[in-house]
């Protein structure tokens, strides 16, 4: 028990000396949980993450790995706290196509087995995660 508290005391003494502070979706450590921090985590589910990633940050549900549900947990933080800032959330398909969902509708995002469901009041949409290309946020501008 001693070695635990002993353990325990040494990660937090250090995590409090990096300086860092953990913010749940921001994965690129800028501050802010915006789109970028959901490009972020998807390139580093691809392996190709910039150096600005911060692993305690993407990992939102906090359970030792950052994968697609911690993608839809940033969108839900977005989606929760950001709307002031965006009006519809963007799913762009593979072919090209893209499925809009306004922030008016409330929209929900969920995941299940490999396919990212999005709720709204409207409507329900469920999208195997391999045929989408982008996510992102429309901020007034045209689709």
């Amino acid at each position: 028990m001693k070695r635990l508290l002993f353990f325990l005391s040494l990660v937090l003494t250090a995590a409090t000396a990096s300086g860092q502070d953990i913010i749940k979706g921001d994965a690129n450590n800028d501050k802010t949980v915006d789109s970028k921090d959901v490009t972020e985590v998807e390139n580093h589910i691809l392996n190709q993450a910039s150096g600005k990633f911060v692993f305690q940050n993407a990992d939102v549900n906090s359970d030792g790995s950052v994968n697609a549900a911690d993608i839809v947990g940033i969108l839900n933080i977005i989606i929760d706290k950001m709307s002031i800032h965006y009006n519809r959330l963007l799913l762009t398909k593979k072919d090209g196509s893209v499925e809009a969902f306004d922030f008016a509708d409330k929209p929900v995002v969920s995941y299940s087995g490999n396919d990212l469901v999005l709720t709204t009041s409207k409507t329900s949409v469920q999208l195997p995660v391999y045929l989408l290309q982008k996510i992102s946020f429309d901020d007034g501008g045209s689709k």
